[in-house]
């Protein structure tokens, strides 16, 4: 009777450790998304106002230096500007394509971000 009173004790401890170390683990997942998104805004809002004079300028060499050194810098699977109608202007990268934005009439260089 007593072994199995210590077994049983064991087992609902080794399930409420489990559960609770679950638990953890998906709140810390969560933080961790969270951080990446604000991170990732932070990222392309920079890198809007970076590419915004070149884009004016239509200095595609510059733009293209810029993204490469911004995707040397990050750790970032690749990066894209694109124009108000759309158009990739530059990018740099792997071999994931990025989304092009919707067309709109605001002139601002549009970014992107792996």
């Amino acid at each position: 009777m007593t072994s199995r009173l210590a077994v049983s004790l064991v087992l609902a401890a080794a399930a409420v450790a489990g559960a609770w170390t679950w638990s953890q683990a998906r709140h810390e997942r969560r933080l961790m998304t969270q951080e990446l998104d604000r991170r990732g805004s932070i990222l392309v809002e920079s890198l809007r106002e970076l590419s915004a004079p070149l884009v004016k300028r239509k200095d595609r060499a510059g733009l293209q230096r810029l993204l490469d050194r911004m995707e040397a810098r990050e750790r970032l699977r690749g990066i894209a500007v694109f124009g108000p109608d759309g158009a990739e202007l530059a990018s740099a990268g792997g071999p994931e394509r990025l989304a092009a934005p919707a067309a709109t009439e605001d002139p601002s260089p549009r970014c992107a971000a792996l």
